[in-house]
């Protein structure tokens, strides 16, 4: 039995309290009932960020957990890794790994006019939420657990990548300037901004300790619109919700983060990324915003789960076809099924 257990922590408000998560407590029992084994998962000195546990049937139990060594603190300092025997509670293994700001991604700041409209819009759009962004506590410093995959080798890769979720309004308001300036209007429009950055990219061995560590530069920010409001000097007022793939009701983000192919000896990471990152393998070199997907590259990045070497390739480009959703698909034996989608604003949208 695994559970989460919580502690009540003081708020910013005076008598204001909130639930924080401790650790975990896994407990192990017998076919009859009985209690085996009590795990302590607690780490001295650590205070767990973002944590995942898997268990997949007839293999270890995996605690993944990335830590600040402050507590509340707004960045993360490393990752630890344990692995548990379900049947007798043993700790087989702990190993953690420091993480220092070096990791951190440089974003290109491409200014260039190479008389594409639509990278002057993406640019100004970038700047303006850019500006959000930076009144965020540790946006860039949060990273969450995505998929498991185990090597041959009996180990596990461990895959991961940074992820934030926010939302702004934007209002601009028309008319209504003196005489002759017509009824006056406001309009408010909301956004769902995602942003999933660094590719992590880990392995843990069959004795609990890291193999090998890469992080994969890429920086991907979709925004969606939600919804909207109009307010008239006369006092109507009207509101509007998105018809197809809601952004408060559907499973999103739709184009960025990734997808997973697990086979035997490698695992095959699929994303939406732009043209000009297509030699971008490691840390050290700049990446380029990717933000109106329907230009993007779909890329395939074939990791062997043993040595942890991985080779981008592309896999189509998203220019011909209905834009790819690989953090929505399915793997089905060794085939990886992708849904694409094109939103058109006369007519209906198209699906691949």
């Amino acid at each position: 039995m695994v559970g989460r257990q919580y502690e009540y922590q003081e708020g910013k408000k005076k008598k204001a309290k909130f639930l924080d998560f401790s650790n975990y407590n896994i407990r192990v029992y017998n076919s009859e009932g009985s209690l085996v084994k009590e795990i302590n998962t607690q780490i001295n000195g650590k205070w767990l960020v973002t944590t995942k546990v898997i268990q997949v049937p007839h293999r270890d139990i995996i605690i993944s957990a990335f830590y600040s060594n402050s507590k509340r603190g707004n960045e993360i300092n490393g990752i630890l890794v344990q692995r548990i025997n379900p049947r007798t509670g043993e700790v087989l293994g702990t190993s953690s790994k420091e993480i220092n700001t070096s990791l951190i991604t440089k974003l290109e700041d491409d200014d260039d006019d190479d008389g594409d409209d639509e990278s002057r819009k993406e640019r100004k759009e970038r700047k303006r939420l850019e500006k959000i962004q930076n009144e965020e506590d540790g946006f860039s410093k949060y990273m969450i657990f995505r998929s498991f995959v185990y090597s041959p080798d009996s180990g596990v890769v461990i895959l991961a990548e940074k992820y934030h979720h926010y939302e702004y309004a934007q209002t601009t308001t028309t008319g209504g300037g003196g005489f002759g300036g017509g009824m006056s209007s406001t309009r408010t429009t909301w956004y769902q901004v995602y942003e999933c950055g660094d590719l992590m990219m880990t392995k843990v061995n069959s004795n609990g300790e890291i193999s090998w560590f890469h992080i994969l530069p890429k920086q991907q920010r979709e925004v969606i619109q939600s919804g909207s409001s109009s307010a008239y000097g006369s006092g109507l007022s009207f509101t509007a919700g998105n018809n197809f793939f809601d952004a408060t009701a559907f499973n999103m983000p739709f184009y960025a983060g990734f997808g997973v192919l697990s086979g035997n000896k490698t695992a095959t990471i699929i994303f939406n990324d732009s043209k000009k990152n297509q030699n971008t393998l490691e840390l050290g070199q700049r990446v380029k915003m990717m933000s109106y997907f329907r230009k993007s590259q779909c890329y395939g990045v074939d990791l062997d789960l043993v040595t942890g070497k991985y080779t981008r390739n592309i896999l189509f480009s998203n220019d011909d076809v209905p834009t790819a959703m690989p953090r929505l698909a399915s793997g089905i034996g060794k085939d990886l099924y992708i849904v694409g989608k094109e939103d058109r604003m006369l007519g209906k949208s198209k699906i691949a």
